[in-house]
């Protein structure tokens, strides 16, 4: 899956809070999922491992763009004179999809009985995966291109 650095640290917000019930940047306390079938479960530890893998390899360009930018522990706001530089940057930075996360399978969200209790965010989660997991498989469907020859249909002759 390609994803941005954006959208991996929230797949680390989301699966930090429904795993082990603590967000990673905040250090808010909440409840964690306890319901879901073992083998989802399972599952979404091995996209979590997957995903902080991810940011342990960014995570030294990420120090040098915060340390490049952050000025007090803040962000330059919108008044602040470089902001018109910071802007595109921490788009390019956060927003363009470079990662390539190691996941391939999708959830069998099917597992799920109906009176399961799930939160939100990690079925959202989940379905977004499984969208994404679907795209890039319908992408790769396509079959290459073939080279078309202007001679027209040759058959081939057969020594008899």
């Amino acid at each position: 899956m390609y994803l941005s650095l954006g959208v991996l640290m929230d797949m680390n917000v989301t699966l930090s809070r429904g795993l082990h019930g603590k967000n990673p940047y905040t250090g808010e306390i909440c409840r964690p999922v306890g319901e879901l079938p073992v083998g989802i479960f399972r599952h979404l530890r091995r996209l979590y491992r997957a995903v902080i893998g991810e940011l342990e390899i960014v995570e030294p360009d990420r120090k040098v763009f915060a340390d490049k930018w952050i000025v007090d522990g803040k962000w330059p706001n919108s008044e602040a004179e470089n902001f018109s530089e910071f802007l595109p940057a921490y788009n390019e930075f956060f927003g363009k999809p470079d990662i390539i996360l190691p996941f391939a399978t999708p959830f069998q969200l099917d597992l799920i009985k109906p009176e399961t209790v799930v939160p939100v965010d990690i079925m959202n989660l989940m379905e977004n995966v499984n969208d994404t997991i679907a795209d890039e498989a319908k992408q790769n469907e396509n079959p290459p291109a073939t080279v078309v020859n202007d001679n027209g249909a040759s058959t081939p002759k057969a020594d008899a």
